[in-house]
């Protein structure tokens, strides 16, 4: 993420755009299957505290009687239909009638309930009905549904001078800044599909690869006339080589094809004649950073060994127990009721309340369970590895400890799985 404006006179820190798109997925599953209560009680509390605003109101008092009545009538229309004691034709006519009026009257009521402007109740209400309307799981971010549900602030400056914005969400769906799908695709309602003039940059860093072209001749094209890659970022080396190296362009399960197979395959040849014969891989220097130093051969093979076990039977992930202070969740809710009980009602002081309880709701369902459910999904979808691939150990291990010998990884959901020497 990147400050608008006078950086230095900013006073939050800067967080990385991957660490709000991994809390957008987290928030969205545990709302959709831990915290499916959370929202619809949220709206029943700030419901309540409107209610209670308008209790004495002459209006509201005057409405209620008034949809207390219409019901009434409504329902002893309906017992004399049964009794065969109203003729249909005139049953419906004034059943009609008093539907109408009990609607107007409702309708009534909740434009002197909503005259204040405050739109949390709705916005919340359509929270609701795209989590219930959602996939299961989001397992990539979705720019488009995050953009679309989050409060959207005034922009400082034009529109124009904001197009390279960190973290900006193009009119085409592309997410950018810190890009988190690769080059040439996007996500468009939950489903990755093909970004056309991307794709069309992919195929061409290809084929000028395949003709000769150094990493420097195609980056400096991509400068000159490509896409851009990341946000404002200019084009360098190393982007052009992450593009060569993803073999999720010839297609999988969640990825529609750019290239062949063939494509990749005649690369990954050409990469292998012009290498080095000894460098280090990137999952080796993903392996120092979690051993918090060299680990020895015997080491690398027991993590290597640890991910297929995990890629064989994802079922061995599992949640990991909670800590949660019910004690200071139960203090808010007490003060919740005791606010809604006095008379007249501090609107403000309640809604703050309200939403305090929410948020304390949410933070104990912690993120243990959506981790897990991310983690086996990432191993689900790992083929037999012979040697250790970078991304997935990156994505899913916070740790390596080594004692005497015997390595164990410390998954990003908390648990614990232990080698063997």
């Amino acid at each position: 993420m990147r400050h608008d404006g006078d950086e230095a006179a900013c006073p939050i820190t800067q967080i990385p755009e991957t660490q709000i798109q991994q809390a957008f997925l987290r928030l969205y599953y545990n709302l959709k299957h831990q915290g499916s209560h959370i929202l619809p009680d949220l709206i029943t509390n700030l419901q309540s505290i409107r209610e209670r605003k308008f209790l004495w109101s002459v209006d509201v008092i005057e409405l209620n009687k008034q949809i207390a009545e219409l019901t009434s009538q409504n329902q002893l229309l309906a017992t004399l239909r049964e009794g065969g004691c109203v003729d249909p034709d005139i049953f419906i006519s004034k059943s009609n009638k008093l539907t109408e009026q009990l609607r107007a009257a409702k309708q009534a009521k909740s434009r002197i309930l909503n005259q204040d402007g405050d739109d949390t109740i709705p916005c919340t209400q359509e929270l609701t009905t795209i989590l219930a309307r959602g996939p299961e799981m989001l397992h990539d971010f979705d720019g488009e549904l995050f953009g679309h549900h989050r409060e959207q602030p005034q922009p400082a400056v034009p529109p124009e001078k904001r197009a390279g914005a960190a973290g900006e969400h193009r009119k085409d769906g592309a997410v950018m800044g810190n890009r988190k799908l690769p080059f040439g695709y996007k996500m468009v309602m939950g489903e990755i599909v093909i970004h056309p003039q991307e794709a069309q940059a992919v195929q061409g860093i290809y084929a000028r690869y395949l003709a000769g072209a150094s990493f420097n001749d195609i980056t400096d094209h991509l400068k000159e006339k490509g896409p851009p890659y990341d946000a404002d970022k200019p084009w360098n080396k190393n982007m052009v080589a992450r593009i060569l190296e993803d073999n999720r362009y010839a297609g999988t399960e969640r990825f529609p094809a750019i290239l062949s197979a063939e494509q990749l395959q005649e690369v990954a040849q050409r990469r292998s004649e012009r290498k080095p014969a000894v460098q280090i891989t990137e999952a080796q220097k993903a392996l120092r950073r979690l051993c918090n130093g060299r680990p020895s051969v015997a080491v690398e093979s027991q993590v290597l060994s640890i991910l297929n076990s995990l890629a064989a039977a994802p079922e061995q992930i599992k949640p990991q127990p909670q800590t949660v202070n019910r004690g200071e969740l139960a203090e808010v809710e007490r003060r919740f009721s005791a606010a809604l009980a006095t008379s007249p009602v501090d609107e403000d002081g309640a809604k703050e309340l309200a939403l305090r309880l929410a948020g304390m709701q949410y933070n104990a369902i912690g993120s243990s369970e959506y981790e897990s459910q991310r983690l086996r999904h990432l191993f689900a979808a790992a083929t037999p590895m012979a040697e250790i691939d970078a991304e997935l150990l990156k994505s899913t291990v916070s740790q390596v400890y080594v004692k005497k010998g015997q390595a164990s990884l410390l998954l990003k959901n908390g648990q614990i799985i232990e080698g063997r020497a």
